[in-house]
């Protein structure tokens, strides 16, 4: 091997696993949560990016949605007219009235609120739209809106 192919393979590999490291070890960040862009809630922390995964705040999402929520240590059960849903700390199952989904992470509590995938609860459970841009900033849940607005 090469002296230049070598010395670009070590960097590829220092880099790789430099990268690895940032990405597991990036903090959480908080995102802008509108529903038909209003404001779900006035707390920054109301949803945030957690491993990649947008999350929120069960408590102030299922008040938005006009809801009631049933919460042990380690789950929370949301309803929303009929429709029911339950969380489960450290689970990747979703438990509906019409069956199960798989999360795309599993709920976790911070700071005693309970957060649940955002797509989970908007797509799967209350099966409205939602839409998170790119740079995972901002998300909207359109229930009354258009998405086009957005």
């Amino acid at each position: 091997m090469s002296a230049a192919r070598a010395l670009a393979l070590a960097a590829f590999l220092a880099f790789g696993a430099a990268g690895s490291a940032a990405l597991a070890a990036a903090p959480d960040r908080p995102i802008a949560l509108t529903l038909d862009h209003r404001p779900v809630a006035t707390n920054p922390d109301v949803a945030l990016v957690h491993d990649g995964i947008v999350y929120v705040d069960i408590v102030p999402l299922t008040r938005a949605f006009q809801g009631s929520l049933h919460r042990t240590a380690t789950t929370a059960t949301a309803r929303i007219t009929d429709y029911v849903g339950r969380f489960t700390l450290g689970s990747t199952t979703l438990h509906l009235a019409h069956g199960t989904f798989t999360m795309a992470g599993p709920p976790f509590v911070r700071n005693g609120k309970f957060y649940v995938p955002l797509n989970a609860y908007v797509v799967k459970f209350a099966r409205q739209r939602m839409f998170v841009n790119l740079s995972q900033t901002k998300a909207n849940i359109f229930v009354n809106s258009d998405p086009e607005d957005f």
